[in-house]
């Protein structure tokens, strides 16, 4: 038996793979210095602040990601009546991290701690 016939009886491809397949073989490594970056990156994005304003610890937690952010909080003036509560926006940030981290980095997140150090008060943009 060929080559080309033994591996057509393998029901694979001329190079090696199954047709069947989607997956690519072999493996990504995302090292620790990428996830905080996307971490804080999504952090900066979810509370409006600069990426390197967040403060990004990451803890193994049996396997799965925990991260314990320090991060300032942008809000808008005092007198924005319509903007959401600061634990609505913690809250809505932690759930966001859990959800999209593991669809960036393949890496489950366990736990997400926000510690609001401060604000940056946002002027509100008039259209001219």
């Amino acid at each position: 038996m060929t080559t080309a016939t033994a591996t057509a009886a393998a029901g694979r491809t001329s190079t090696g793979v199954r047709p069947d397949r989607t997956d690519t073989p072999g493996r990504t490594r995302v090292t620790a210095r990428a996830l905080s970056r996307v971490v804080a990156a999504l952090t900066a994005e979810e509370l409006d602040v600069d990426a390197d304003h967040v403060h990004v610890d990451l803890e193994d937690r049996d396997g799965a990601l925990a991260a314990i952010l320090r991060t300032p909080i942008g809000v808008r003036g005092l007198d924005a009546d319509d903007a959401p509560s600061l634990v609505e926006r913690c809250s809505a940030a932690q759930r966001t991290l859990r959800d999209r981290v593991p669809a960036l980095t393949g890496r489950h997140l366990a736990q997400v701690t926000l510690h609001l150090t401060g604000a940056v008060i946002r002027a509100e943009r008039r259209v001219r």
